[in-house]
């Protein structure tokens, strides 16, 4: 899938239902995504994969830049600390840390002047997609940490493992 909303959408969805975080998800698909022929060919997929945050970063992304509010709640947030521990979070840090004003057309030209042509592109396809009517930014955000809170989760239950122990 090419659209980057309706992709994140179906692995959400396949995720949820599987019981894996979207992350882990994504990356396996990317490991067993197939070119004509039969063979795997993981290069592209994780090329193609970086190129693109995950779906909930890039919906951040899109709230960051469209709406006032949204980007005020986020700037309430303690950002900076959950997205630095997140893969694929760089764009919304540099929306996060920018002066942009979403409902400026200059500064939200200025902001997109600042980035490369291929994030550009990126972001300009992200902004002509269709945003819900209602301001969803909580629901994303708070998404978003619960998926930080089970790597801590998951990365301590690993750590406090002991060899040889088994549960009743």
């Amino acid at each position: 899938m090419h659209d980057p909303i309706l992709r994140g959408e179906v692995v959400s969805k396949a995720s949820a239902r599987l019981g894996v975080a979207p992350a882990d998800f994504e990356s396996l698909l990317a490991k067993h995504a197939r070119v004509p022929g039969g063979r795997v060919d993981s290069s592209t997929t994780e090329t193609r994969a970086a190129a693109s945050p995950p779906h909930d970063i890039v919906m951040l992304c899109l709230l960051a830049l469209r709406d006032t509010d949204a980007r005020n709640f986020l700037h309430a947030q303690n950002w900076r600390e959950i997205l630095e521990q997140l893969p694929d979070t760089d764009i919304l840090i540099r929306i996060l840390e920018s002066e942009l004003e979403p409902d400026d057309t200059a500064s939200l030209n200025a902001f997109m002047a600042t980035l490369s042509p291929e994030e550009e592109r990126l972001i300009s396809l992200w902004l002509m997609q269709k945003m819900p009517t209602e301001t969803v930014v909580e629901k994303w955000w708070h998404g978003t940490c619960q998926g930080v809170v089970r790597r801590r989760l998951e990365v301590a239950k690993n750590r406090i493992k002991v060899p040889g122990f088994e549960r009743w």
